[in-house]
């Protein structure tokens, strides 16, 4: 399994770099919306390295039968070192041609408690774009700012399978200045704040499975 697993993991994080290293610095004159096209593109390939991975997995090493929790195993520590590599690329990429990329933080705080297999929880989330990179420079264009929202959750367990529903519904919603603002405010001597925009509320589902 350890052959497969480095191989079929090695082979798509390559492409996902491949495909960063190509498209990001060049961003500006590809175009946004193409760069989108091109970055989605690399997703999926790099993802169709985890499914063929399973299957060679499948077919080599188990006479062409596979569980779920197996396959799934399979499947996440292909993952796992694909995004070694896009991690790392990332960070080449970023500190080099995209050094005021916006710091974005997020916290949560609450309680929970569960029945039997359905758990509920309460708490309050806080997130948001920092005005100023905690490191690097803070010319990049941004629009930073912070909710605070009510969030409440449902979680049901099966079989070592959880799912779980979270709604953060914004109760507070800050713009703060960017490094724009605060020139165009020392320039006219009043203070200046651009705009922004905050979703009412989102949706967090998420999946886990205990092995």
């Amino acid at each position: 399994m350890k052959k497969i697993v480095l191989t079929f993991g090695i082979l798509s994080g390559l492409v996902s770099a491949a495909l960063m290293f190509a498209t990001l610095p060049f961003l500006e004159k590809i175009g946004f919306d193409k760069g989108l096209i091109v970055g989605y593109t690399g997703i999926v390939l790099s993802l169709l390295f985890v499914y063929f991975g399973v299957r060679s997995y499948r077919d080599n090493k188990l006479g062409g039968k596979i569980g779920f929790g197996r396959a799934f195993g399979v499947g996440l520590l292909i993952t796992l070192i694909s995004c070694v590599f896009y991690v790392v690329s990332w960070q080449i990429l970023s500190r080099n041609f995209m050094p005021d990329f916006a710091d974005q933080y997020a916290a949560r705080i609450g309680v929970a408690t569960s029945v039997k297999t359905v758990g509920v929880n309460l708490g309050l989330r806080w997130e948001g774009t920092r005005g100023s990179d905690l490191i690097g420079g803070d010319r990049g264009r941004r629009r930073p700012g912070y909710t605070l929202g009510l969030d409440p959750g449902l979680s049901y367990g099966w079989h070592g399978n959880f799912v779980s529903l979270n709604v953060p519904i914004a109760i507070r919603r800050v713009r703060n200045q960017n490094f724009a603002d605060k020139l165009a405010s020392e320039e006219s001597g009043h203070f200046e704040n651009g705009d922004a925009a905050f979703a009412d509320y989102a949706l967090v589902l998420g999946f886990s499975r205990r092995f």
